[in-house]
């Protein structure tokens, strides 16, 4: 931020009150359309409902603002809601308060004679789980919750208390990293001058300061865009009513291709169309989209040739494995890379020296310290509190921080649009790998596998991965609109409260009203999430009853999947125009043997390589209003105006055709 220009305030009272009416508008509409429906309000990367939000706002604000002048936000205003917006709103998303709440309710419902579910609830803390009471038994009130309870209102007098407890966890995370980043913020953004590339949708809609800029709203090209995302959109949306019209579609399977041996190592593979993965995806590092492909690809290769070989185990060659290995491996990488920036800050922290460095930080030195460590520390003592052993906690929780450090880095520097750009449950997973069922239980009784069994969900879903990338990008965005980044850390720490108490509302209202069992297009025997969740205990009470030792076949992959991280990192830094690039190599075995995004960044990767080749730079630039309205398009077609109609028509058709959860 340049020093001589003078702070502007984002976060007002005005800013505030619009906020909080656009989150209890948002809350209403996830309750109405994706909970009902399964059309997902809250899909995309960023938000499509943050995306559409900050267009309305800029409308209203420029027309009413004209005449109304109280009314007319600020450019800090409108990049500190969209900052919010992008935090807060996936908390109500099917990532974050719908994978949680399942693990405070499936050991009761689902209990059988057939399973230890009800010797697993009774292990683990009263306080974190739903207990009878005077107003009556809490195993009813569950089964209200997924059965649904139209003519009764929602047991608050049961809920409010947990979820409050469960909030501080929440919160601890949150502070953790927010304390975790400042201490590479520095070096991401004055060191290694990372581009940000996300956030050009809001910094080009509002170019300048202290204007409303149009500029890109009033280039043609972007209207060009626009209109291709319609003509895809038009052409689902119609054969999601008439299934025999030709569209555009969503997936090409080419599992069809690949029938007989060896190819068929090559399956699962299919081609998914996202428009808004094309259009973000233009402004990807060259050298990132190529490796992606190539990686992805080369891997699918090696499992051919492993076929080819005799090998049938249809794992080959582990691809999630050989990320969950590579993930902290970049994660020490970044701090090696950072550890000057780390070292003052951590030196400034203990000295008790202040620095005028400090005030333009999100928090001083001291701050960051105590939100980065004694946040830990909290977790830390949550998990032992609840009757974990406190260094299967660390080991757990620490893993976990560093995947969501390294998210947050691939979404500063590479800005791919994608959500689960991470190796899914592998921080709990890996346990099982390295440790094996008596390495596990030498922590401690049995009570530890199922309390991490109840912390599946920020192993499995992104509450973490999400709140670091957002942050992240909020300070950045703290930076192109003039506000003191202090000021933003406290406004997405708001948002981060407020999209809390507003996700489980809309998701409670609509449990007890039509029951979780059928909500979100469940077919009546329950959601996907509560799935997970139960299938989380289960592969605990699996792993006590076989007595399974490491895993040293996974254990190798994801040894390799580190090395091949390491060497990367150790090429490019020696050769400067190294081609290959470990971020690339993440995003490409994040997703195992399947990685939706592959095709689209092959796609983007031959667009953009002959733009470079045939115009250069200028060129580049100058076609980057097509591929901004592209992704802007697909989130106000496919994600506003198709979500608003969904609830009005058939849900048979509402379901043929949504928003990908990006």
């Amino acid at each position: 931020m340049s020093e001589s220009l003078p702070y502007e305030r984002g976060l007002t009272l005005r800013s505030l009150l619009v906020l909080l009416i656009v989150f209890s508008l948002t809350m209403v509409w996830v309750l109405r359309t994706e909970l009902m429906t399964g059309s997902y309000a809250t899909g995309g990367t960023p938000p499509a409902i943050a995306v559409g939000w900050l267009l309305l706002l800029l409308a209203l604000s420029v027309t009413i603002g004209r005449f109304v002048r109280a009314l007319r936000l600020s450019r800090a205003e409108l990049l500190v809601i969209y900052a919010c917006l992008a935090l807060g709103v996936p908390m109500a998303s099917y990532g974050i308060m719908r994978a949680f709440l399942p693990h405070l309710t499936v050991l009761s419902y689902y209990a059988e004679p057939s399973n230890r579910f009800s010797d697993y609830e009774r292990m683990l803390p009263a306080w974190q789980l739903l207990r009878d009471g005077p107003a009556g038994s809490a195993q009813e009130i569950i089964r209200q919750c997924f059965e649904g309870a139209p003519n009764e209102r929602v047991p608050w007098a049961y809920w409010v208390p947990v979820l409050a407890r469960w909030f501080l966890f929440f919160a601890g995370i949150f502070l953790c990293l927010l304390g975790t980043l400042c201490f590479f913020r520095k070096r991401w953004v004055d060191g290694d001058r990372l581009q940000f590339p996300i956030l050009y949708l809001p910094t080009e809609l509002l170019p300048g300061r202290g204007h409303h800029g149009l500029s890109l709203l009033r280039h043609p090209l972007f209207y060009l865009g626009v209109g291709l995302a319609f003509l895809f959109n038009l052409s689902n949306v119609l054969k999601a009513f008439n299934p025999a019209l030709p569209a555009l579609g969503t997936v090409t399977d080419l599992n069809p291709l690949f029938t007989e041996a060896p190819l068929n190592a090559l399956r699962p593979i299919a081609w998914n169309h996202m428009p808004q993965v094309v259009g973000l995806g233009y402004l990807v590092n060259l050298e990132v989209l190529f490796s992606t492909w190539l990686f992805f690809l080369g891997n699918k290769a090696l499992a051919v040739l492993a076929r080819t070989a005799g090998y049938t185990d249809g794992a080959m060659p582990y691809m999630s494995e050989q990320c969950s290995g590579a993930y902290p491996m970049v994660a020490l990488i970044l701090t090696f890379m950072a550890r000057r920036e780390i070292g003052a800050i951590v030196s400034r922290a203990f000295s008790g020296r202040r620095s005028a460095e400090d005030a333009a930080e999100p928090l001083p030195a001291w701050g960051a310290a105590l939100a980065c460590f004694g946040g830990l520390a909290f977790l830390a003592g949550w998990c032992n509190l609840a009757g974990m052993n406190g260094w299967l906690a660390l080991i757990f929780l620490a893993t976990v921080l560093s995947y969501s450090l390294v998210y947050a880095r691939i979404r500063a520097e590479v800005g791919v649009p994608y959500s689960q750009i991470y190796p899914i449950d592998y921080p709990l997973r890996n346990l099982r790998i390295f440790l094996g069922s008596k390495g596990l239980q030498a922590f401690g009784p049995e009570r530890n596998l199922a309390l991490l069994a109840s912390l599946s969900w920020l192993s499995y879903h992104y509450y973490s991965h999400f709140m670091a990338a957002y942050q992240m990008d909020g300070l950045r965005l703290a930076d192109h609109a003039q506000v003191r980044r202090r000021e933003m850390a406290l406004a997405l720490g708001l948002a981060m409260a407020i999209g809390f108490a507003g996700a489980a509302w809309a998701h409670l209202s609509a449990y007890y009203q039509y029951g979780q069992n059928v909500v979100d297009g469940g077919t009546g025997v329950g959601d996907w999430r509560s799935t997970v969740a139960r299938q989380a205990f289960e592969a605990m009470q699996s792993l006590v009853a076989n007595k399974t030792p490491p895993d040293t076949t996974r254990m190798a992959w994801t040894g390799l999947g580190a090395g091949v991280a390491l060497g990367l990192a150790v090429l490019r830094f020696l050769f400067l125009r190294f081609p290959l690039h470990p971020m690339g190599f993440l995003i490409a075995t994040s997703y195992g043997n399947e990685c939706p995004i592959w095709g689209d960044l092959l796609l983007v990767w031959i667009i953009k390589s002959l733009v470079l080749r045939l115009g250069g730079v200028r060129l580049y630039r100058q076609l980057i209003p097509i591929f901004l309205g592209l992704a802007i398009g697909q989130f106000f077609w496919g994600g506003l105006v198709w979500g608003n109609i969904t609830p009005f028509i058939p849900h048979e058709i509402a379901l043929r055709y949504w928003l990908p959860r990006v």
